[in-house]
């Protein structure tokens, strides 16, 4: 009888704020790449929406995702604008305990510069001071540019695959920067980003 294939598991974590459509697409994503993309190599897919798991007595909600970090394979980030309090400190429990991890990098929108301004540079610089210190203290760590929803859910794949191919070969021989090394980065996108708003402001002669 042929062995079910253990599943590798991601942790999936992001604000919630501009980023519900990518968190949205999870469970097609999971479906599709386990029935169609990789039956072979099946994942699945964590994040705080759907943990319904018993924690013991006294344990917060944050020391359950914690321990759900502990128990993943891989750890996937995902930013816009706004690096977010629960978002950070799973990074750096994630750093701490020497998970895998890849960030990717939403483009910003622009409708939520022109609501709030100055809170939106705020959260930017935030961010980009977060980005700029990036510990490379995972087994695979990367910052990476995502456009749109069919580019992170690329990108999603290729992080994952990635992840896969760097448990089938030598550490020495992976290619594992190759990933990393595409188009504009992170701090490019979100700069051009915040010029265009700067032209589109209402009021602007």
């Amino acid at each position: 009888m042929e062995s079910i294939p253990k599943p590798i598991i991601i942790f999936f974590s992001s604000s919630t704020s501009n980023l519900e459509e990518e968190r949205g697409c999870l469970k097609d994503f999971e479906e599709i790449w386990n029935e169609y993309k990789h039956p072979d190599k099946p994942i699945k897919i964590l994040k705080w929406e759907n943990r319904n798991h018993f924690r013991p007595t006294g344990m917060s909600f944050q020391d359950g995702l914690n321990l759900d970090i502990c128990e993943s394979d891989l750890i996937i980030f995902l930013f816009s604008h706004v690096l977010g309090k629960h978002t950070k400190e799973e990074y750096d429990f994630a750093v701490n305990n020497k998970k895998s991890y890849y960030i990717l990098v939403k483009e910003p929108q622009i409708d939520s510069f022109h609501k709030q301004p100055i809170k939106w540079f705020n959260d930017f610089i935030k961010l980009r001071k977060f980005l700029n210190n990036v510990n490379n203290h995972g087994i695979l760590t990367g910052v990476t540019p995502i456009a749109n929803l069919s580019d992170f859910q690329w990108q999603l794949s290729n992080c994952i695959e990635n992840y896969i191919s760097h448990l089938l070969m030598d550490k020495a021989s992976s290619k594992a920067n190759d990933l990393f090394n595409r188009g504009k980065s992170p701090d490019m996108i979100i700069l051009e980003t915040i010029q265009q708003s700067l032209r589109d402001f209402p009021g602007k002669n």
